[in-house]
């Protein structure tokens, strides 16, 4: 029995680890090249 809990314990603290809060993570703004001029571009 002790050791089923301790286990469920070690699960709870590993789901834990995993969580990424949005807010925490910075934003990076990516910008591709190909569409730069695409509007200059003759089709």
């Amino acid at each position: 029995m002790t050791r089923i809990l301790i286990n469920h314990c070690k699960d709870i603290y590993r789901r834990r680890q995993r969580v990424v809060y949005l807010d925490e993570v910075p934003e990076t703004a990516y910008r591709d090249p190909g569409y730069e001029n695409r509007e200059w571009l003759e089709p």
